[in-house]
């Protein structure tokens, strides 16, 4: 009978604690970053952004606001205007702030492509809508967490390997304990790269459907899917204005899908 005080017993005891103590320690550090782009964007952006582009087209982005928290009768996000050169890469972005809904505009974006401001916001408000600013988050702590189980569960099976055996078929248990470790660390492997994945086809689904939400604000599919063909010759061959493949789907996937849905009806 295995004891808790035998030294198998105590290194399980000490894996079950490094894979809580990463896990919560790497929550904590997600929850702090979320916190620090929070109080990121409070500083180095402008909630009142009229200066930075007019008071006409701050008064435009307001009224597009107050329309679409009606429509889906949401809080009305707090707006940023950013004017952070890193942060201009990007048209707009959703997150959370101290529980409450947030949208940022970069300042290039509204001066040189006022006609697609509309369209980024209601996709935005497709995020919200979806709460996928929230699953996302859960989805990377979930991502963690597996990650750090494996790597305790591989040293585990590593130290394992390493211990003498108790029978005179030392090298038969040795090569049994080998035979584990190799398994057990591609399962593990596998069980990450399929959660990697997944997590992946998440994030662009979320965009696919944040997209349907912005169609259905701005009522046409057909002028959404325009706008992220535009969108997409904009930031063609311009790496400064690309997105990562691995939370955003390709511009031109997600306009044909709006076609497809303009052409069968379904909005």
């Amino acid at each position: 009978m295995l004891s808790i005080f035998s030294p198998v017993g105590w290194l399980a005891i000490v894996s079950v604690g490094l894979i809580l103590f990463s896990s919560v320690t790497m929550g904590l550090l997600v929850n702090l970053q979320k916190w620090l782009q929070g109080l990121m964007y409070t500083q180095a952006a402008l909630e009142d952004g009229s200066e930075l582009v007019g008071p006409h087209a701050f008064q435009e982005i307001h009224a597009h606001l107050d329309r679409f928290s009606a429509e889906i009768s949401c809080i009305k996000p707090r707006l940023f205007m950013v004017t952070d050169a890193f942060e201009n890469a990007s048209p707009g972005a959703a997150w959370y702030c101290r529980g409450r809904p947030c949208i940022s505009l970069t300042e290039e974006f509204v001066h040189r492509w006022p006609q697609l401001m509309k369209f980024i916001l209601a996709h935005e408000f497709g995020h919200f809508m979806l709460c996928e600013p929230s699953i996302r988050t859960k989805i990377n702590l979930g991502n963690i967490t597996v990650l750090n189980t494996s790597f305790v569960v591989v040293l585990w099976s590593f130290v394992l390997l390493l211990m003498s055996g108790a029978s005179g078929f030392y090298d038969i248990e040795l090569l049994l304990r080998l035979a584990i470790f190799l398994l057990s660390s591609g399962l593990l492997f596998w069980i990450w790269e399929k959660t990697t994945v997944w997590s992946k086809e998440v994030s662009h689904l979320g965009e696919f459907a944040a997209d349907a939400v912005g169609a259905l604000l701005v009522g046409s599919s057909l002028d959404m899917a325009k706008a992220l063909c535009r969108w997409e010759m904009i930031i063609n061959g311009s790496i400064g204005l690309g997105r990562s493949s691995s939370s955003h789907p390709s511009t031109i996937d997600r306009g044909l899908v709006l076609m497809d849905k303009h052409e069968s009806a379904d909005y």
